[in-house]
């Protein structure tokens, strides 16, 4: 199951990128960045008492990691649902007018992925003072997340591609909450014991990518029919 974990943390980061490329205006875009630096500073001081022991006890508390998919799946479906109106009001569809204020709700699932991957990075890195690593990690982080946004933002100048991609980032969600509820709620599904090719991690891959081209396909018709009914 951490290995699912760590690709929902590493997808919840670049739907966090990806939301941040929408922003025209650098100011919006300078205040979610320097919210991350507070945020990862602010941190590191319940970050630096993590352990493998504690963070492998807290994927195993049932109780929490429910929570935690519920939590991940409200924000899926929240995500995407915005992805929705986002491409309506870019192709100039009548939208609600809370809704074209939703650019600016980049998903909250990236901050305790952001607390994940700096509790790794204290665990692997010793001899620094922490004070000193917890500066240079929110600068490594604001860094990094900036970099995602413009290289989201130069490979795919096209709005509505990169909408599209949210979209689909927040399906991908969507079917690992499935796969965490399957483990945590202790639904009836066999797992072989050999971690073969039948193991959660496989199936959820491989599910997920036909799911995404699937999705694609349609999603694709759809944007087909909307071009020729503007013409």
């Amino acid at each position: 199951m951490e290995t699912i974990i760590i690709i929902l943390f590493i997808l919840a980061t670049l739907v966090f990128g990806i939301q941040l490329s929408f922003f025209s205006k650098p100011g919006v875009l300078l205040a979610w960045l320097s919210i991350v630096g507070i945020y990862t500073w602010g941190m590191h001081t319940v970050a630096i008492e993590q352990s493998y022991d504690l963070l492998r006890s807290h994927l195993q508390n049932n109780d929490r990691m429910i929570d935690f998919v519920v939590f991940l799946v409200i924000d899926a479906i929240l995500g995407a649902l915005l992805a929705i109106y986002m491409i309506r009001n870019h192709y100039g569809e009548k939208v609600k007018r809370f809704f074209k204020f939703s650019i600016y709700f980049p998903g909250l699932i990236v901050f305790p992925a952001l607390f994940y991957f700096e509790s790794l990075i204290y665990l692997n890195i010793s001899g620094i003072d922490f004070k000193v690593m917890a500066i240079a990690i929110a600068i490594i982080f604001i860094v990094a997340i900036g970099g995602v946004q413009l290289l989201f933002r130069k490979s795919m100048p096209e709005v509505e591609l990169r909408i599209e991609m949210k979209f689909f980032m927040h399906i991908f969600q969507l079917m690992g909450a499935i796969i965490l509820s399957i483990k945590y709620l202790g639904l009836p599904v066999t797992k072989s014991p050999d971690h073969n090719i039948y193991s959660f991690e496989y199936i959820f891959i491989l599910v997920a990518v036909v799911a995404i081209i699937a999705l694609g396909v349609v999603w694709k018709c759809f944007q087909i029919k909307r071009k020729i009914t503007h013409l």
